[in-house]
Formats: C-alpha cells, sequence, structure tokens
C-alpha cells in the first residue's frame, strides 16, 4: 500500500513489510478530486480535493502520527491490478489503521446531531455503498464537519448512527466482534438503498464485510452481486442467502417511495434463487440464523442443489409446496422453520419415469417465511433443485394454465396506492399483474387469498375468495396488525394439509369488513374492487365488464350486478 508522509505530503510504497502506523480518511468523492497522477504535477494543490487530503495530514500531525492513507491519491487506478488488490483489501486498510477520520461536506457541527432531520443525520455519507465498510471496520472513528470541525467520535454517536443506516446498536458499537456472528443476509441488508457510482460497487464494495475475496470485472453490470453470492455459497455456510425478500415483500415488485409506480415480478426477479441487488435483503432481521450444519449444497447450472424436506399444500394443488430450511430465532433461543413457496416444475417424456431428484422453481410473487408450527412428523429430507425457469416455459405454462381455468378473475386494487398498500404475497401463483390489476385464473374449486401490506404502518389488508355451495363464491376482506403472517402461512392453518377458510373467516385477530357471494360464471369474467374512502374499504364486484371499463369508475362506487350481501358487519377501520 501507499502512504502519505503527512510532513512532506509525499507517497511512499510499503509492499511486502508491515506499515506503520497510519490515519485513514473516509469520505465522499466530489469534483476536483486529486488522484495519483496529479502528483507529479504542481497544480494539485489548486483542485479542490487537495483542502481534505491536507487537513487529513494536519490532523494526523496533531495526533502524533506520520502516515495517512486517502484513497483518491493513495491507489493508482489506471493498473486494474492494482485496483483490484486494494478493493480486496480495503476492509483489512480500514481495520488496521490507527484512526479513521470522517469528513462530512455537507454537515455543520453546531446542531442537535441526534434529530432526524440534522444535517448529520441526512448526510450524503450514509447513502454511499463504499462508506459501509468505512463505518464498521475501523477500531477508532472520529467525525468532523466540513470545517473540519471535530463533532464526536463514533461512541458517542451510536444511536443517531444506527437510526440513520438501520444497523443495530449492537453492531455499531462492536462491529468487528459482531460482522463474524452475524448472518449473511443481515449484513447484505446493511447495503440496501446504499448507492455507489458504477453499478458493480454495489457487490465489491461488501467483499471485506462478507469476508470473500473475488477478481473484478468492471463491465459486468448486476453480475458482480451474483458472483458474490456464489463465491459466498462456495466458501461459506449460511443459507440466509437464499432468505432474501424475508418479511419485505420484494419478491412483489419495487414501488419507489410507495408511489405506486410498479414493475412486473419478471422485471424484478420475483422468481430468481439469488438476489438481483442488496436491496433484496432490506429490513431482514438479525434474529433469524441458520441452522442446518453438515448438508453439501452449491449452485449448478441447473440451480440450487440441496437436500431439504418439502411439504406438499394439499391434494388440489399438487404443483405447489413449501422447502423448508432449518433455523434459529435468536431473540426466542428456539428453532423454528423458514418455508419457501416452490412449484413442481419437473417435465417428463411419455413413458419416462420421474427423476430421484427433484425439481422445482420458486413460486410467484411469494417470499420466504418463518413457519409458526412445528414440521409434521415423518418428514424427511429429499435431494432437490430449485432453479429458474426460462421465460418461454413461464409463458406456456401460464397459457397452459389459462386452458385448464373455468374461472378468470381480474381484481382493481390501484385505489389501494393512495394509503400506501402493496400487494405483499399471493396463493395461487399463477396471476398476472399489471399496474394495479391482478387477472388470476382459477379452477372452478380453487380458493384464492392475496396480502395487502404497509411497512409504514406495519399493517396489512387480506383479501379472501373461495367457493360456496349453489354456484356462487364468497369474498371477504380483513384487516390486522401484521405479526408478519404470509398469505400462505394463513393458508397452512390449521395444520400443513388442509385449507381451512372457514377457520381463517372465524379468526378472531382478523377485522372482517363486509362479505358478499357472486355467481361464478364460466365464460364471463369477474371483476372485482376494492372500494376505499378515508376510514374504509369495501369489496364491490361486476360480470362481463371489462378492466378498462371498471378503471374508468374506479373513482367512484363499481358497479355491482348479480351480487348478493350476506352479512355486513361495518366497514373495517383503516386507522
Amino acid at each position: 500500500m501507499r502512504l502519505i508522509d503527512v510532513h512532506s505530503r509525499k507517497l511512499k510504497e510499503f509492499f511486502n513489510t508491515k506499515p506503520p502506523e497510519y490515519a485513514i480518511l473516509s469520505h465522499t468523492w466530489g469534483s476536483e478530486e486529486v488522484i495519483l497522477q496529479d502528483l507529479d504535477t504542481t497544480a494539485y494543490m489548486k483542485k479542490l480535493g487537495w483542502a481534505k487530503i491536507d487537513m487529513c495530514c494536519q490532523t494526523a500531525e496533531k495526533e502524533g502520527l506520520d502516515w495517512a492513507w486517502v484513497d483518491t491519491c493513495c491507489i493508482d487506478k489506471r493498473d486494474s491490478a492494482e485496483l483490484s488488490e486494494a478493493i480486496n483489501s480495503m476492509f483489512s486498510w480500514y481495520r488496521i489503521s490507527r484512526v479513521c477520520y470522517v469528513y462530512l461536506a455537507d454537515v455543520t457541527k453546531d446542531e442537535d446531531h441526534s434529530r432526524e432531520n440534522s444535517t448529520f443525520r441526512k448526510s450524503r455519507w450514509f447513502n454511499r455503498g463504499w462508506t459501509l465498510q468505512e463505518l464498521l471496520a475501523p477500531t477508532r472513528m472520529k467525525f468532523y464537519d466540513k470545517n473540519w470541525d471535530f463533532i464526536a467520535e463514533r461512541k458517542d454517536l451510536l444511536d443517531a448512527i444506527s437510526q440513520t443506516t438501520g444497523i443495530s446498536l449492537a453492531a455499531v458499537q462492536t462491529p468487528l466482534s459482531y460482522i463474524p456472528s452475524a448472518s449473511i443476509a443481515e449484513r447484505l441488508s446493511w447495503a440496501a438503498k446504499r448507492e455507489t457510482t458504477r453499478i458493480e460497487d454495489r457487490a465489491y464494495s461488501l467483499l471485506g464485510i462478507c469476508e470473500i475475496k473475488m477478481p473484478l470485472i468492471y463491465g459486468e453490470g448486476d453480475r458482480a452481486f451474483f458472483r458474490l453470492q456464489q463465491e459466498i455459497i462456495r466458501t461459506m455456510y449460511d443459507q440466509t442467502v437464499f432468505w432474501w425478500s424475508l418479511g419485505n415483500g420484494w419478491t412483489q415488485w419495487f414501488c419507489d417511495g410507495h408511489s405506486g409506480t410498479a414493475r412486473t415480478l419478471s422485471e424484478v426477479g420475483g422468481l430468481k434463487v439469488l438476489a438481483d441487488s442488496p436491496d433484496a435483503f432490506r429490513g431482514f432481521k438479525s434474529r433469524y440464523v441458520s441452522t442446518r450444519l453438515g448438508k453439501h449444497y452449491m449452485m449448478t447450472h441447473s440451480g440450487l442443489h440441496i437436500e431439504l424436506p418439502v411439504i406438499s399444500l394439499g391434494d388440489s394443488q399438487r404443483s405447489f409446496y413449501l422447502a423448508i430450511f432449518s433455523a434459529m430465532d435468536i431473540l426466542k433461543s428456539a428453532p423454528l422453520h423458514i418455508g419457501m413457496p416452490v412449484q413442481d416444475c419437473e417435465v417428463l417424456l411419455p413413458g419416462q419415469a420421474p427423476s430421484v431428484v427433484k425439481f422445482f422453481e420458486k413460486a410467484m410473487g411469494n417470499s420466504p417465511f418463518p413457519l409458526p408450527f412445528p414440521l409434521p412428523a415423518g418428514i424427511t429430507e429429499i435431494p432437490l433443485y430449485i432453479s429458474v425457469p426460462p421465460d418461454h416455459i413461464q409463458s406456456s405454462r401460464l397459457s397452459s394454465r389459462l386452458a385448464e381455468c373455468s374461472r378468470h378473475i381480474q381484481l382493481i386494487f390501484g385505489l389501494l396506492y393512495s394509503l400506501d398498500y402493496i400487494l405483499w404475497d399471493y396463493y395461487p401463483p399463477a396471476v398476472e399483474i399489471n399496474d394495479g390489476f391482478l387477472t388470476a385464473h382459477l379452477g372452478a374449486d380453487e380458493l384464492m387469498l392475496l396480502r395487502f401490506h404497509n411497512p409504514d404502518q406495519n399493517g396489512s389488508i387480506l383479501v379472501m375468495t373461495y367457493p360456496v355451495e349453489d354456484g356462487q363464491a364468497s369474498w371477504a376482506v380483513a384487516t390486522y396488525t401484521d405479526d408478519n403472517s404470509s398469505a400462505w402461512e394463513f393458508l397452512l392453518r390449521p395444520n400443513f394439509r388442509k385449507f381451512d377458510f372457514l377457520s381463517l373467516r372465524n379468526s378472531p385477530s382478523l377485522n372482517w369488513s363486509t362479505t358478499i357471494s357472486v355467481p361464478l360464471e364460466d365464460s364471463l369474467p369477474l371483476v372485482v374492487g376494492l372500494q376505499v374512502t378515508d376510514d374504509s374499504i369495501k369489496i364491490t364486484s361486476s360480470i362481463g365488464d371489462t378492466v378498462k371499463e371498471c378503471a374508468e369508475e374506479k373513482q367512484e362506487v363499481v358497479r355491482c350486478r348479480n351480487v348478493k350481501i350476506e352479512g355486513d358487519k361495518g366497514l373495517c377501520n383503516m386507522g
């Protein structure tokens, strides 16, 4: 590594030798940064970026240090081999430094830094990808404002830093001892919403935190994060890397600020085994860790090859299953299981016997979730693959399903965006979603359950439909305070192999609103709307209308034809 002599401001190389004690700078890049090649000229001191280098050296000199390291000018970024070595060593360089100076160019000293709207809490430094490892790696850290006035040490700002970053207080307080015991999913969650200039750096900036070394390939884009996860799987035994979206709804879609600008599942990769970015791990709870030691697993060209217990979700839905991961709830000091919704995707040729190894794919639009009860007796592990089907296979399966289904339902839920409710998970997974409209294709005896969730209010709306007697289908809406129950978890009550909607309908924890009954029509689509007012929500429906016609009316009460009110328990309160 290269270090700056704080007295002469000259660089010196320390290769194959232990470096002397040094100070290290953490900052955000701006305009006119001084790079290594600038130091061969006489004009570098006129660049805006020189001031923070000079002040870093002055501060280190006052503290009795002779050397300093600054990333802008101590790395030859034109040399790809040196850049790769530096990035793979960066976490270590920050860790062994004597002190880290954090220069916050957008912060003023004289304010209450604990306030949510303070310049400290809103600093750009907390949103950058590279500064995550710079926050956690040093043993001692000192913060300075835009004028290089001392603010405080990290140990004096723990609450403000934890609240700003979403990183647990324990991790911020003793990061070097906390990180090795933290799950990979928790570590990756710390990088959610952080930004980097190069998309590959979202992965490369996590190498040290994940205790991984790998070559850099600028230009590979999102594949850098995929390679990082592959390397984690190859070198570490931590199955939480597969639990991305646990509790955060990422597989449904991504809404910028809950504005209602939705992207479909195929656009955000809702079926993938590995995540596209650290954002998919946002909000991962540190209480869950994987405990299934001793069993080999690996990523292959056919997907994830692993041995897991697999549970069928009932005789009428043979293609849907739960793959079960073993885990531990640290808060309760108790074992539990994480269920990953999957569906059978094995295609057999005529006369071909089923293979010993089962082939599954992740079920569309559904995240892993903690199971609320122990596994049934007699469930054994089987070898299986969990893969991602090609787009043309997905399309052909959907077309095949459409031909088999006799009920076609279109649900208008765009109005829930006004209350910041997002479609979080649903059953069955064979649905189509387009910006506020959901189209489901169900068999005559199939049921459907949808969960809309508001992460800010920690509340959920449950929409349920199931066939009843005399050619009718019942629809109902309920609200409940979120307990991380997914739509699939509700379907598993009271046991794994029976869908008991009547039991669910009578659950005291769910605040049900009006229930309606509509006729089952084989030829005409059923259009269902969720009518929203300031403090209530109810179901309306029509037979034979098109989505476009209903959409034009969705600010009003949607027309209801052939609708019979079974019982009115009052509209559920959304407050």
